[in-house]
């Protein structure tokens, strides 16, 4: 933090450009800042920018698509009509059973940090919604282009590799 301001870290200069634009009117809620949901749109553009990016479409066969799951935001600055806002992320893990994206969003114009966010998504066929294996290709080519999360977009309670749906009611 300088001047009481989030700055972005020099960790980022890996991450991809998935957006560019500004807040508009429509997005902003009673007390004049852009709504919580504007900010969630925008993480998910950029999971299904990457998504397009990774072509996970060449590797996986009609009717089968990426869900994100599970989302962990730290929203740390508000955003006002007009603001420009650009968004940059990146691949931070990938198996065969997820595949795990980091977002953030900033003022394009100051680069102060309005937004962090962490995506998990699975593979899923749309007809059974059963759970898919991401195939190895694209895993492959998936951590060929990862990313380290920044200190400021990490968590600072919970774990994100712990996944939930993986344990038993006994375990629980």
């Amino acid at each position: 933090i300088s001047n009481g301001v989030w700055e972005i870290s020099p960790l980022t200069t890996d991450l991809r450009q998935l957006y560019r634009g500004h807040v508009e009117d429509n997005e902003i809620d009673h007390i004049g800042h852009m709504n919580v949901r504007f900010y969630a749109e925008r993480a998910e553009y950029g999971s299904q920018q990457l998504l397009n990016a990774l072509e996970l479409r060449h590797f996986t066969p009609k009717g089968v698509d990426a869900f994100v799951i599970d989302t962990y935001t730290r929203h740390l600055r508000e955003q006002l009509h007009g603001n420009p806002l650009r968004l940059d992320g990146g691949v931070i893990s990938a198996s065969a059973d997820s595949l795990n994206f980091y977002h953030q969003l900033t003022n394009a114009n100051t680069g102060e940090l309005a937004a962090t966010f962490i995506h998990r998504l699975k593979l899923m066929d749309l007809d059974s919604m059963q759970q898919q294996a991401y195939p190895d290709k694209f895993v492959a080519m998936a951590k060929d282009n990862m990313v380290d999360v920044p200190l400021h977009g990490r968590p600072r309670s919970i774990d994100m590799d712990f996944d939930p749906g993986h344990v038993s009611m006994q375990e629980l």
